[in-house]
């Protein structure tokens, strides 16, 4: 009789280092839930400021007017000329308040000249002389100028309260723990 005794060894599993990081991944983060809200950009203010700029463009017209009789007074012309383009700059719209001043000033240069010829043909002593190249000038240059400053009259800028809003993380501690913080500009 023969009588074989066998086992089946193998050989035991081997452990990690004692410093190793662990095997195991975590999960990955779970999706939201449906009533969970999602991270937020904060909130862009629209300004337009058209009405301001034509309301200024509109008082500044008189004193226009009074210039192109009186070329000599400078002064009368510095309204239209510097009034829309400090408002541009004032809500930090430096390219506007540039090409603003621009377009005012060469639109000024027309309407000199076209006042200039007026003045020129109206010497002749008629008892009633219209400025029809001046009229057409304010009205063909300065009207569509006016119109697109108020246009473009706006500005863009986040909303400064979102900043001092609290805000909620996760941070995770050293012995690897998870700890739920609360931030803020207080």
């Amino acid at each position: 009789m023969l009588v074989t005794v066998g086992a089946c060894a193998t050989s035991p599993a081997r452990l990690p280092p004692p410093n190793a990081p662990p095997a195991y991944q975590p999960a990955p983060p779970a999706a939201p839930g449906p009533d969970t809200p999602l991270p937020a950009e904060p909130p862009v203010i629209r300004e337009r400021y058209g009405l301001l700029t034509s309301a200024i463009d509109l008082l500044a017209v008189i004193p226009l007017v009074a210039w192109t009789f009186e070329p000599a007074d400078f002064y009368l012309a510095v309204p239209t000329l510097l009034a829309v383009p400090l408002v541009h700059a004032a809500k930090g719209q430096s390219e506007h308040a540039g090409l603003s001043l621009l377009g005012r000033a060469a639109v000024l240069g027309a309407i000199y000249l076209a006042a200039d010829a007026d003045r020129d043909a109206c010497e002749g002593g008629d008892l009633f002389c219209y400025p029809g190249r001046t009229s057409l000038a304010i009205t063909a240059l300065l009207v569509p100028l006016i119109t697109i400053d108020a246009l473009f009259a706006r500005t863009e800028h986040l909303d400064d309260s979102w900043l001092r809003l609290p805000s909620l993380g996760v941070s995770t501690t050293a012995e690897g723990g998870r700890v739920l913080t609360l931030g803020g500009a207080f």
